[in-house]
């Protein structure tokens, strides 16, 4: 990664949209095959970018904060995904001409402290809980998901003996408007350490299409029905990997601040005890769904991976 190429990107910028969330352009080339697989993982893990095939290349077009940080996050990731699927990374731009819409959450760590138990509103006087461990927009949040349901009295001591809904912290983006501060923890020690694992096969959209088929989704549905893709899949005890994951650790420090860390491989054969999935993140709409008995898109996701 060239800090100094970002340095100078950002030198080049306009004052007036410095740290603004804008649209960047990353440029992949390599084989058609390849380019396929690398968008299908990206698209899986980040439902919001958007793809242009090109001749013998790939742009990806994403959303990033434009200071130092938010873009060394998102090159660093096209570089790693570019690595991963053995393609060249040629560079990105950055998109001026339109103003990004689709990160409209205001940054949490501005609104909420780490440490807090989040409620929210299920309908019918109903409430789920999460505590937010830490994080920023800019290295992401941590969330410990409780399963507990109930009329949204819970004090703290009784969130902290809760069960949880996954089995580990898991990412996620919420919006710090659409949750209510009920307490506070007061057993947390720092740092704490999370292990996620980082997904390193990309299945092309043929082969997609073709687990779909199996269970009756037509190509063109895919998209739409990607929940009942996943659903399907679970059920029949199939999964999209094939290839063994990497691990992919975050250390979350006392002042927010989260540090990741690229490990070793880990074999498919000892799935029973993997970390969760790198890039399945929960929202407020998939935990309500998750609490509320409809799909829990993030444990799908998790499983056929």
């Amino acid at each position: 990664m060239d800090h100094a190429k970002i340095t100078q990107v950002l030198e080049s910028l306009p004052t007036g949209v410095l740290s603004q969330h804008r649209f960047v352009r990353h440029y992949f080339y390599g084989p058609d095959t390849r380019l396929r697989r690398v968008r299908t993982h990206l698209k899986r893990l980040h439902d919001d970018m958007m793809f242009d095939f090109l001749d013998k290349g790939l742009a990806v077009t994403t959303a990033a904060r434009l200071d130092h940080d938010g873009l060394m996050q998102s090159v660093g990731m096209m570089e790693s995904a570019a690595a991963e699927a053995g393609l060249e990374y040629d560079g990105f731009e950055i998109v001026l001409d339109d103003v990004e819409d689709q990160v409209t959450l205001e940054p949490l760590e501005d609104h909420v402290a780490s440490g807090s138990y989040l409620r929210l509103a299920l309908g019918a006087g109903r409430f789920g809980y999460l505590l937010f461990l830490g994080g920023n927009k800019t290295d992401g949040y941590l969330f410990d998901c409780l399963a507990l349901v109930d009329d949204g009295k819970a004090t703290p001591q009784i969130l902290a003996g809760a069960p949880r809904l996954y089995r580990q912290p898991v990412q996620g983006m919420i919006d710090p408007f659409g949750v209510e501060v009920t307490g506070t923890a007061t057993d947390m020690t720092h740092p704490i350490t999370v292990p996620f694992r980082m997904a390193t096969d990309y299945p092309t959209p043929e082969e997609v299409a073709a687990l779909a088929a199996q269970h009756g989704i037509a190509p063109d549905r895919i998209e739409r029905d990607w929940p009942v893709v996943l659903e399907r899949l679970v059920a029949a005890g199939q999964t999209i990997g094939r290839s063994d994951p990497i691990a992919y650790t975050a250390e979350l420090k006392r002042n927010g601040r989260i540090t990741w860390t690229e490990g070793d491989t880990i074999p498919r054969g000892q799935a029973a005890a993997w970390p969760m999935l790198f890039g399945a993140h929960v929202t407020l709409d998939t935990l309500r769904a998750a609490l509320t008995g409809e799909r829990d898109i993030v444990a799908l996701t998790d499983a056929a991976s």
